[in-house]
């Protein structure tokens, strides 16, 4: 059996470097993937995960198709919104039509402001709270530019609602509040498809097979090894287990501060002990002097 090669500096780090690439990946197959979560537009008021579940959010049924859903206001000041279907208000001292959002002001004359678009919308999904935001703008540009922000909050029970969170002649803010803005499982006999985690795990497994059995494969035919000598990089393994072993005494040495045991011992001999076992001390001189002329009359 042919000698094992030791292993140097340069190889134990590109060895590292690919153990620490397989950990990633595993660590991403359990994660369910390496990128954000975000919800695919399908239409004004509907989105998709694309994180393969098929989970959607659809405000369909808080729409109205004759007057905007949302109506929140006292007379004086009132604002409109409907996620889906545009609506048109419009007197003497101004007009929105077609939008999705209006603020109305009621001083001496009715005047509207456009606020909202349906074609200026981007949905904007919050993996950590699990909800939407949806951010529109009102299509103009300059000093006239007023955006819009509608946060969707689940509320497994109570009725629709919706409240101005924040207002300003360039900025608004709404929250509505409805089962409706839950995010929506998909039907059970709806094909759900792979997610983007279980396709990154699949591709690894695929990977290491063909690294087992091609590495087998090429050790045995073209370097011609056998038995546990034809498992590739087959060095590097065996000595895994006592990395990762010294890395964590090496570790855990560094939180404790105790330090880490090498399992050598000083080489330096003691000063006494050393000058006894050289017949050290000024007896011991004599005595080796000694011997040593006694062997040389012995000649």
């Amino acid at each position: 059996m042919a000698e094992q090669q030791p292993w140097n500096s340069g190889m134990i780090r590109i060895s590292l470097l690919n153990l620490i690439i397989i950990i990633i990946i595993l660590a991403a197959c359990f994660h369910g993937g390496l990128s954000d979560v975000t919800c695919a537009k399908e239409n004004n008021c509907k989105c998709t995960l694309d994180d393969g579940t098929k989970r959607f959010f659809d405000f369909g049924p808080i729409s109205s198709k004759d007057d905007p859903f949302f109506q929140v206001g006292q007379e004086g000041s009132k604002d409109y919104y409907d996620p889906c279907e545009p609506f048109t208000r419009a007197e003497s001292g101004g007009v929105c039509e077609g939008v999705a959002a209006c603020h109305e002001e009621d001083s001496e004359d009715v005047t509207y402001s456009k606020v909202a678009l349906h074609n200026r919308v981007t949905f904007n999904y919050n993996e950590e709270k699990n909800n939407l935001n949806l951010h529109y703008d009102n299509g103009e540009s300059g000093d006239d530019i007023i955006t819009l922000t509608v946060v969707f909050t689940c509320s497994e029970v109570g009725t629709d609602a919706m409240t101005v969170k924040a207002a300003s002649p360039s900025s608004y803010q709404y929250e509505v509040t409805s089962p409706y803005s839950c995010l929506m499982e998909p039907e059970k006999n709806q094909d759900q498809g792979l997610s983007a985690g279980s396709i990154l795990c699949i591709i690894f497994s695929l990977a290491v097979v063909v690294y087992l059995v091609g590495g087998f494969i090429f050790s045995s035919l073209v370097q011609k090894k056998s038995g546990r000598e034809a498992i590739p990089n087959y060095g590097f393994w065996i000595e895994v287990p006592g990395l990762i072993k010294e890395g964590a005494t090496f570790s855990t040495s560094c939180v404790t501060g105790k330090g880490s045991r090498t399992g050598y011992e000083d080489a330096t001999p003691d000063t006494q002990d050393g000058a006894d076992a050289f017949g050290g001390g000024e007896g011991g001189g004599g005595s080796s002097s000694s011997t040593g002329k006694t062997a040389y009359d012995a000649i």
